[in-house]
């Protein structure tokens, strides 16, 4: 990970949205982070309890290095991110899960993909969907 560059093209983590909230920041949403990982789950569960939760899995790939990283390495407008994975839950479970994403240019693609930093965000989505999904297959 490159903390003390970002070049021209990358994506913040201000300009990331999900494809069902289009207007909302995903950065204002809850989030869990994956442990031992540059990498959290933005999550936006259902207004009905139990009815299931929109997610978006994002890996730090860097930040511009200022007095606002010093606070917090994710701020918004410093810290580049790339797609691991997004989707939606429903009651049900996970019904819709993407990898990657067009707008940070690895829509369906991993380039030497980190096996288990995915493992281990799969395990933690899988705690998200026990907690928000009613009827999920458990």
């Amino acid at each position: 990970m490159n903390v003390n560059y970002k070049g021209m093209d990358d994506i913040y983590l201000k300009d990331i949205r999900h494809e069902c909230h289009k207007d909302e920041e995903l950065c204002r949403w809850e989030f869990v982070q994956v442990k031992g990982y540059e990498v959290r789950i933005y999550y936006k569960p259902n207004e009905v309890k139990g009815l299931g939760f929109n997610f978006y899995a994002l890996e730090k790939t860097g930040h511009v290095c200022n007095n606002e990283t010093k606070k917090d390495e994710w701020h918004k407008d410093y810290c580049g991110v790339e797609c691991v994975f997004e989707g939606i839950a429903y009651f049900d479970g996970i019904r819709h899960l993407y990898y990657g994403n067009e707008k940070t240019q690895n829509f369906g693609y991993h380039y030497y993909p980190n096996l288990e930093m995915i493992a281990s965000a799969i395990l933690k989505l899988r705690e998200l969907e026990k907690k928000y999904c009613i009827d999920y297959d458990g």
